[in-house]
């Protein structure tokens, strides 16, 4: 799949420290977020369409997602192309719309930000 999101709040949990630094504690978590953000690209990219007219433009949405639910209740546009950024959100409201977004894991916080880079 040539589709391509990354989401920042793996890198928020672990942040610079170089993989032998890691607890064990961490690398759990890391892994945990690491499934978690694997399976919210997959939720959002279902209702994206034409995400290669976008390639080479970027664009990062601040999500809220309450814990212990599969909808999220906002979402606020930081940067990025405004074309992307419309159609991220309208596939990130989609997909929760429909209840498909897996809820968040402990680590990751109720607002994340989310980089769409396609």
């Amino acid at each position: 799949m040539n589709r391509k999101v990354y989401l920042l709040a793996a890198t928020l949990l672990i942040g610079c420290q170089g993989n032998d630094q890691q607890s064990q504690k961490q690398k759990q978590e890391f892994r945990v977020v690491n499934s978690w953000a694997n399976d919210f690209i997959n939720a959002v990219m279902g209702d994206f369409s034409d995400i290669n007219e976008y390639a080479g433009r970027s664009c990062t949405i601040r999500v809220h997602q309450p814990k212990g639910s599969h909808k999220i209740t906002g979402m606020r546009v930081v940067e990025g192309d405004t074309r992307l950024c419309i159609a991220a959100t309208k596939a990130i409201q989609a997909a929760s719309d429909k209840g498909v977004l897996p809820l968040t894991p402990g680590p990751v916080g109720e607002e994340f930000p989310l980089d769409i880079n396609p």
